[in-house]
């Protein structure tokens, strides 16, 4: 599994549908022919991706109430719309839409338990749960956010 085939995947994520589960099934379908160890390098790729946009600089921009939750959705959406627009949004922190499709995180797990019949039970090394990205929160991130959340 490379970035490639990851957007590819993504790509196959259905807009048109209204239920999730619609919207994810082609996705799901595809990523289910590749091989148990390619689901999960999708896994990491998609973890990697998240952990990249958790950080107070996008969190700044999501409406509030702030939700760790919600945040962690917001990342899925961004993901969820494709390499451009995700590119973008690293680019443009600023640009981050308040949507969300928490969905998408389960989109490997998904596609496992269609291949094999098993339950989906791999921890990625990368953890996309909010306030992960230690980093790209800052030092005094529970201040700042404490503080953005009181100004806003």
């Amino acid at each position: 599994m490379n970035d490639q085939i990851f957007w590819e995947i993504i790509d196959f994520l259905d807009w048109q549908k209204d239920k999730t589960e619609d919207i994810l099934q082609k996705a799901v379908q595809i990523l289910a022919e590749y091989s148990e160890m390619q689901i999960k390098e999708f896994a990491e790729i998609l973890a990697r991706k998240l952990f990249a946009l958790d950080g107070l600089i996008y969190a700044e921009k999501i409406d509030l109430p702030f939700s760790v939750d919600d945040f962690l959705y917001v990342r899925c959406y961004a993901i969820s719309q494709g390499k451009k627009y995700y590119e973008h949004i690293l680019q443009n922190p600023q640009e981050i839409e308040n949507k969300t499709f928490g969905s998408l995180r389960l989109l490997p797990a998904k596609a496992y338990q269609l291949k094999t019949g098993q339950k989906w039970n791999y921890q990625t090394q990368f953890s996309y749960e909010t306030y992960s990205n230690a980093q790209a929160w800052g030092e005094d991130s529970a201040f700042s956010l404490l503080d953005m959340m009181l100004i806003n």
